[in-house]
């Protein structure tokens, strides 16, 4: 135990080692408190969260974890990252729910909203705030291509001509990519390093 003397340690130099104790102690809490999520966190992030329509239309119905005071969206291309969208506010539409407040919206809602190819993937982006003047927090969700949801719809997408081709392209590559290496492999006698993991 550390013991301290009083005429061997100025008073300054007491009140230093009792602030160094201090946050010897606070240390394993620290690490607890760095890894906490800040604001907000969206409860249904890995399920459905946008149920996609035939049509290309939307339903999105994020849950949170506590209610919101702004909740803000628009939609990106997934692939080149572009705007196709503004930056729209949710107003009103939110529910309570037991592990959490969902907030649901339909898109398109307005007549500026460009219409979305049903084949093709979006990314939504949602500004949320839990009270007025809070820095907004950026949550992400992908507007997925549509999947029909009758038999039939899917017997006739199974059997889509584009589908099948870019299925026996990749199955073609493949092949070819496989033949090359093997020939490779063969000629030099080990292992090629790109022909590892196709």
């Amino acid at each position: 135990m550390l013991r301290l003397q009083h005429a061997s340690i100025p008073r300054l130099g007491r009140m230093a080692i009792v602030l160094l104790i201090a946050a010897a102690a606070l240390l394993p809490v620290l690490p607890a408190a760095a890894q906490a999520p800040p604001g907000t966190v969206m409860v249904n992030a890995r399920g459905d969260l946008v149920e996609r329509r035939d049509d290309g239309s939307f339903i999105a119905r994020p849950v949170f974890d506590s209610p919101l005071a702004v909740l803000h969206y628009g939609l990106r291309d997934a692939d080149t990252g572009t705007w196709l969208t503004g930056v729209y506010r949710v107003i009103d539409g939110d529910r309570a729910l037991a592990h959490g407040w969902e907030y649901s919206f339909v898109y398109p809602d307005l007549p500026e909203h460009p219409d979305l190819d049903p084949e093709e993937a979006y990314l939504l982006v949602m500004l949320t705030a839990e009270t007025l003047g809070d820095a907004l927090q950026t949550h992400y969700a992908v507007v997925p291509v549509h999947q029909p949801d009758n038999l039939w719809d899917r017997v006739l997408a199974a059997l889509n001509p584009e589908r099948w081709a870019r299925a026996l392209a990749a199955w073609i590559i493949q092949g070819v990519h496989g033949t090359l290496c093997g020939a490779v492999e063969r000629a030099v006698g080990g292992d090629v390093d790109n022909c590892e993991g196709v």
